[in-house]
Order: C-alpha cells, then structure tokens, then sequence
C-alpha cells in the first residue's frame, strides 16, 4: 500500500501531536529547522490561492441566494428605512467574510525562525523572541501550538508549514522544558 493511514487512539495530546507529525513529515528533514536564521518554509502560495476562491465564491453565493432570500422573506421590513435591510445584511456578512480572511492572512504571515515569532499587524507587526515565552502548548487539537510571551498569545496552525516537525524541533530546542505543555 502507497499511503498507510493513522487511526486515532485516544491518549493524552502529546501522543496525539506525536501522531500528526508523523502523517504530516514523512520523507521531511526536521533537523533542518530554521538554518542561518531563515524563517519555516510556510503554504503561503496554496492557501492564499484557496482563500481567494473561497473569498470570491462565498461573495458570490451570498449576493446571488442569501440576500435575494432575505429579500423575497421581507424580513426586518420597517417604514421609512433609508438602507434596504437585505442589502444591509449582505454588507454585514461580506464584513465577517473579510474578517475571518484578515484572521487568516495574520496566521499565514505569521514567521517563525531562529530568534523567535514575527507575526503582522496594523501597526508594523508583533515579534516575541524566544527568551520571552512563558509556555507553549497544545490547543485543542493537535494541529495548533498556543505559545505564550506575558500577554501576549500567539497560535501557530502546523497545518500551514510545510515541515510541521521542523517547526516542533525549534520550539523544544529554544524554549525550556517546563514551559513546554504536551509537546
């Protein structure tokens, strides 16, 4: 058999990460890591490309079925309204389709290297370095590492590096032992 598959058995998370990075690194060199300070290769291209398809379809769908329905429903009818409610709920969904693509986009241009985690915001952008983590853990899944620097959290997705068990190599050598939570 080409592909062999992992059940899931249930354990504690660490065996449950320890089981994803096995799937998702087979033939992957995780001793590479981050080299001479280079950030993880991420699927930037990919997931770009499938957020903008589902940007562009969900845009599509919505304009073309949900506010005609909401328009042939009558719903949230008032007398005198200056906006027409069914163009109003649109313009409200397209804004929380954009916001969960920002969400995204900030996830996806999340680095990680050598000196620690650069992730983009309004504002030029957050770094955290490593001396600075106070605990890294699993999420609630095992696809999810929640890293910890005071206030500040940061979740790194392993489904978006292309070497996912270069990512937890570089996290077990440059954070202490008793900050790592089931890693």
């Amino acid at each position: 058999m080409k592909g062999s598959f992992v059940a899931f058995i249930p354990g504690t998370r660490g065996d449950n990460l320890k089981q994803y990075l096995e799937r998702r690194s087979r033939g992957a060199d995780s001793e590479r890591g981050a080299v001479d300070g280079r950030p993880l290769i991420m699927r930037r291209g990919t997931t770009l490309a499938l957020m903008g398809g589902a940007l562009i379809s969900g845009e599509f769908w919505m304009w073309t079925l949900i506010v005609p329905a909401f328009r042939r429903a009558a719903v949230w009818q008032w007398p005198g309204s200056p906006v027409t409610p069914d163009v109003a709920v649109g313009l409200l969904m397209s804004v929380a389709v954009v916001t969960v693509i920002i969400v995204a986009a900030v996830m996806l241009f999340t680095e990680v290297d050598g000196r620690g985690i650069h992730r983009p915001d309004w504002a030029g952008g957050d770094f955290i370095p490593w001396s600075s983590v106070t605990g890294v853990s699993t999420g609630a899944s095992p696809e999810a590492l929640t890293v910890r620097a005071g206030k500040k959290k940061v979740t790194l997705s392993l489904m978006l590096f292309c070497d996912p068990a270069a990512l937890v190599s570089l996290i077990r050598n440059k954070v202490p032992a008793d900050l790592l939570r089931n890693i």
